[in-house]
């Protein structure tokens, strides 16, 4: 091949590149190693009103408003240690008119081996547009974080927080002012305190966080997760979870939308314990009715054996009374089934007290309200004035010289107890320990287990500390934020 073809293969490949560069609509530009143009298409007149010539040899800054020089600069840098992706800038021409422009450039090496810049500029007409988009975009965004009733949390690309929801401040605790910036590792741990979440923990989540960012990946990525968590109010609460990453230009972002279940929680667990003691009440229903209907039964039989007239009367008294205590025990299982169906309510204690006073013939009784009692709440059970009910029952039936009843109140921490006081003949030391189990006592033995029962469905508890011989003791435990006075 002699040197006058290969020239003028050289010279049409050259006329092809020239008119491609003319004909293309984007403008292409070479930059030096300091950043400076050293190649500008004819196209940049239609954009910055000068020929291509104008610019050779100036720093690519010059073509860019203040604002967005230092941004270019950095985009720079990161173009030439290898990065290539789109950045949007505004541009000014010969007039002062501002035009706005998407760069999309690579590194590339000359013959020397120093990095150039190579790329390409387009001019976006429809800015207005996109940005009036953009910004509608941005606020049904917002709207739907501010609404949200789950939390929402979003990261940067290195874990620290740029949005925490007015859901997930509800929700933790923590004003959104105290999370955004902060990574979410730091922020993790201290809703954990009792976890023992030491510096290593820390590092540990920060490694597998940092690891999820880079890499895309994690085990625990795009799973319901359900944890407890300390509010600052002291109490636990249930959150359920899911945790995913955000593909972003500048890097994956995490993101998470977190649910609030502490009632959904609390209402299973309660479904659970209202299964336990139905469960419960139906295996002693079974065991006494059967035990009844044995008896019931047997002086059945000897009736029909023809008695004598004055054992046929002793047979039927012990049929009736067998017959009544199968009554007792069907009115119990009505009482009980009602334990728990109801949400608890806030109740003003002494109203309480006196409407189980009025629903029994206490005439030969005095029944005190301490005025250490008054103006006090507590957010029990709806069947609560079947307890006191039940209390001054069983008084009046086994207290035998019980004469005076009185309530009183007192706080012990963050505790109210509500004691129960009589002046009968008390309860013998022997019996003390077995008086709240089913089936004790002398009636149908339901009477104190009932009490003890309805208590335990809003965390109360209840002991006896009477003496015998001195009256009954009855202490009504009220848990923390069970209680309140209502000024």
């Amino acid at each position: 091949m002699d040197d006058n073809f290969s020239k003028g293969i050289v010279h049409e490949s050259d006329d092809r590149f020239r008119t491609l560069v003319e004909t293309i609509s984007h403008v292409i530009f070479t930059l030096d190693d300091r950043g400076h143009f050293t190649f500008l298409s004819p196209q940049c007149e239609d954009i910055l009103g000068l020929p291509p010539e104008s610019f050779i040899g100036k720093p690519i800054t010059a073509v860019v408003v203040p604002d967005d020089r230092d941004k270019l600069c950095r985009k720079y840098r990161e173009v030439k240690a290898g990065g290539s992706y789109p950045s949007d800038y505004q541009v000014f021409d010969k007039d002062g008119r501002i035009h706005h422009v998407r760069a999309m450039s690579r590194p590339v090496r000359d013959d020397t081996g120093k990095i150039m810049v190579v790329g390409v500029i387009s001019e976006i007409r429809n800015w207005q547009a996109m940005d009036d988009a953009l910004r509608t975009s941005e606020q049904k965004v917002r709207a739907l974080v501010e609404y949200s009733k789950d939390g929402i949390l979003l990261t940067d690309e290195c874990g620290a927080v740029v949005e925490w929801s007015p859901a997930l401040e509800q929700i933790t605790g923590l004003p959104r002012t105290s999370a955004l910036g902060q990574h979410v590792w730091e922020i993790h741990g201290g809703f954990f305190p009792f976890r023992n979440f030491d510096p290593g923990e820390k590092e540990r989540l920060k490694s597998e966080v940092c690891s999820a960012l880079k890499n895309g990946t994690a085990p625990w990525l795009d799973r319901r997760l359900v944890s407890d968590i300390l509010h600052p109010d002291g109490k636990i609460r249930y959150i359920e979870s899911i945790q995913f990453i955000v593909p972003a230009i500048g890097g994956n972002r995490l993101g998470a939308i977190i649910r609030d279940i502490t009632d959904w929680r609390e209402t299973e667990r309660a479904l659970q314990e209202a299964n336990r003691k139905l469960n419960l009440m139906s295996s002693i229903s079974r065991h006494d009715i059967s035990n009844q209907l044995t008896i019931f039964m047997g002086y059945l039989s000897l009736l029909q054996g023809h008695a004598s007239p004055a054992k046929q009367d002793d047979y039927m008294q012990n049929l009736m009374r067998s017959a009544a205590a199968i009554q007792k025990i069907l009115a119990f299982t009505r009482e009980y089934q009602n334990i728990g169906v109801a949400s608890p309510v806030w109740q003003d204690l002494p109203a309480t007290i006196a409407l189980a006073q009025s629903s029994i013939d206490s005439a030969a009784t005095v029944v005190v309200i301490d005025a250490s009692c008054n103006k006090t709440d507590v957010l029990a059970d709806q069947m609560l004035s079947r307890v006191f009910y039940n209390l001054i029952d069983n008084s009046l039936r086994h207290g035998k010289t019980v004469t005076e009843i009185r309530f009183s109140c007192r706080e012990e921490g963050d505790q109210l107890i509500i004691v129960y006081e009589d002046n009968g003949s008390g309860i013998p030391a022997g019996e003390r320990f077995r008086i709240f189990t089913e089936g004790f006592g002398k009636n149908t033995g339901y009477g104190l287990f009932l009490i003890r029962e309805i208590l335990a469905i809003t965390g109360f508890s209840i002991q006896e500390c009477g003496q015998e011989g001195r009256g009954a003791r009855f202490e009504i435990i009220v848990p923390p934020g069970s209680y309140r006075k209502n000024e």
